[in-house]
């Protein structure tokens, strides 16, 4: 199962830059059974059932993201340059996750 998909890339013109459409795969470490996440419907067309079932499960959070690179770099730095957004939204997703998610799908009636 892949920790991230690269789904398009655009070349900008005759900058040398390319812009990535990456859906990054974040595993929850510690997921909290009252934290409920939006419907998950993944953007990656060739999804893994496996992949596609935590997500459901909320063990697996979907996050889509832009990213540019020159095409001056190599394959191999690319990579790492990803791996370690990678890392870095792994962090902050289950950092904030609790937070930004606990009260979502949460119906309130003004009149109980």
């Amino acid at each position: 199962m892949a920790d991230m998909h690269i789904l398009t890339g655009n070349v900008r013109g005759t900058s040398g830059l390319v812009d990535l459409q990456v859906a990054y795969h974040i595993p929850i470490t510690n997921p909290k059974p009252e934290v409920t996440f939006p419907s998950i419907i993944s953007q990656v067309s060739n999804i893994a059932t496996e992949e596609l079932d935590e997500l459901k499960a909320g063990t697996l959070f979907e996050i889509m993201k832009s990213e540019t690179y020159n095409e001056n770099v190599s394959i191999e730095e690319q990579k790492q340059r990803l791996r370690n957004k990678w890392t870095q939204i792994k962090d902050d997703v289950n950092q904030t996750y609790p937070l930004k998610y606990k009260f979502f799908g949460v119906s309130i009636d003004v009149n109980d």
